[in-house]
């Protein structure tokens, strides 16, 4: 059973629609409209919202509540996970609660979520026992989990101690790591596809213990705005665990590889 929480009755993202088709079975039973507008009619501006996201035939299936009263009366349900959909500013309060009411919490927007921030959040998720992971889980989920659980919890795999990861992202595909054309300054390569690496390796590396020291960017290259579009850096953990990673915005097909020694 997953909640939604949502800034506005405004708020859009395509995964919402997945969570009732994932891999594993789920659906959305409850959803929080956190901020209601001035002289807003609530029973329209749903029906608006279900419309909008191909979601009609669900709307009778989700109980919707309004404000941090909502939000309260959501947490406190017997929902497994809560999807959270809020500004870059408000995120942290909001997974933290989420994390506090003993739910898994899922993200839209990873690129938000900073480094210190991301520790934060993991070291309450282990205390509780919970997970945090991004909207494409709803996509993706099986074979994450699949990977994952091989990786953390089979004993024959041993410790990892090196991840090289690329990532090379077509220009066609940007808008699926929050980014839009043209690209500005802050949506550099680093700040963007770089953090997907540095966070996957986080979770792989503080299993054993090992957190991120020192990072180095060994080269780059730029486009015409000042943006970085393509990068090779080296993140150093300790216990002499180490990540490399290159990241790239191309023309090409998008493409990914991890490799764990």
């Amino acid at each position: 059973k997953i909640g939604l929480v949502i800034d506005s009755s405004s708020t859009y993202d395509r995964h919402i629609t997945a969570i009732p088709k994932p891999a594993t079975p789920c659906s959305l039973v409850s959803m929080v409209v956190l901020n209601e507008k001035n002289g807003e009619n609530r029973k329209l501006s749903m029906k608006t919202w279900f419309k909008i996201h191909r979601m009609e035939e669900d709307e009778s299936k989700v109980d919707v509540r309004w404000g941090q009263e909502g939000l309260k009366e959501v947490l406190a349900s017997d929902i497994d996970a809560v999807y959270i959909i809020v500004p870059p500013g408000s995120q942290r309060e909001y997974v933290l609660e989420a994390l506090k009411c003993g739910k898994h919490v899922l993200l839209n927007d990873p690129v938000s979520t900073g480094m210190a921030e991301f520790m934060e959040q993991q070291t309450l998720a282990k205390k509780y026992g919970k997970f945090i992971q991004f909207s494409t889980m709803f996509v993706h989920q099986f074979q994450v989990l699949r990977f994952i659980s091989k990786v953390l919890g089979d004993e024959e795999f041993g410790w990892i101690h090196r991840i090289d990861a690329s990532l090379h992202l077509c220009y066609d595909d940007v808008e699926k790591v929050g980014v839009k054309l043209p690209l500005r300054q802050e949506d550099g390569s680093i700040r963007v596809l770089g953090r997907f690496c540095v966070l996957i390796s986080v979770l792989f590396f503080s299993q054993a213990g090992s957190f991120a020291k020192t990072a180095k960017v060994e080269k780059f290259e730029t486009g015409r705005n000042g943006e970085m579009t393509k990068a090779t850096c080296m993140v150093k953990f300790t216990e002499d665990r180490v990540l490399h990673f290159d990241v790239s915005y191309t023309h090409s097909a998008t493409r990914q590889s991890i490799k764990l020694d």
